[in-house]
């Protein structure tokens, strides 16, 4: 059994990592510049803000509304399609889930630089641009902190799910609108049994982009 589910999250990873990531970091860079969308709301740290996720589940892709919670800059609040999505999905494991746990603090954000980070090798690139105006948000985003990971592992064991050898996840990013303080984009890996109540598996990739603050 133990060996299933090894076999099943190493599977489902690579294939994420292969072929969806890729191709979503294209959509990404596809941006188009819309001078008559407005920027978005500047923020004091505590706001609500609504994404369009796209979620990724070993039976198929589901497009579901992602709520997230902020207070003091601080994410106290994860709806994914109505199911309450405990801060802790954001954080375990840690590196593979880097991207959540930059969003569970977003002074953090600040704090990341480019580098090495922990055991595993784990790669970390930040840029900043300028105007940025994805085709599918209402918003367009005018001063982007782009992160973007890589991780290999060449063991990792997760605690209740089993252990994956030879391990390489590229592409998790988050773009970070600075001017409002809200995250405008981001791509993440929440592997927590809270996912079995939205896929079939514990494990769920979700790639997301803002569509509402208030």
């Amino acid at each position: 059994m133990l060996k299933s589910r090894m076999l099943r999250i190493a599977l489902l990873i690579s294939v994420i990592a292969v072929v969806v990531i890729l191709p979503l970091l294209f959509i990404m860079s596809d941006v188009v510049s819309v001078a008559q969308k407005p920027s978005i709301p500047k923020t004091n740290g505590t706001f609500t803000a609504t994404y369009t996720a796209r979620v990724l589940c070993p039976s198929g892709e589901r497009t579901m509304n992602l709520t997230l919670v902020y207070r003091g800059k601080k994410l106290t609040e994860i709806y994914l399609g109505g199911v309450r999505i405990p801060p802790a999905a954001f954080r375990y494991p840690h590196e593979l889930s880097y991207i959540g746990e930059l969003l569970l603090d977003l002074d953090m954000i600040y704090k990341v630089d480019n580098g090495t980070v922990g055991a595993f090798g784990g790669l970390v690139k930040k840029r900043h641009s300028g105007l940025v105006s994805l085709a599918n948000s209402p918003y367009k985003a005018t001063s982007v902190l782009s992160i973007l990971t890589s991780f290999n592992y060449t063991y990792l064991e997760i605690k209740g799910h089993g252990f994956v050898k030879n391990l390489t996840i590229n592409g998790l990013f988050l773009d970070f609108d600075e001017e409002s303080g809200v995250p405008y984009a981001f791509q993440l890996s929440i592997l927590h049994n809270v996912a079995r109540q939205i896929c079939d598996f514990s494990y769920m990739f979700i790639y997301a982009y803002l569509t509402k603050v208030k």
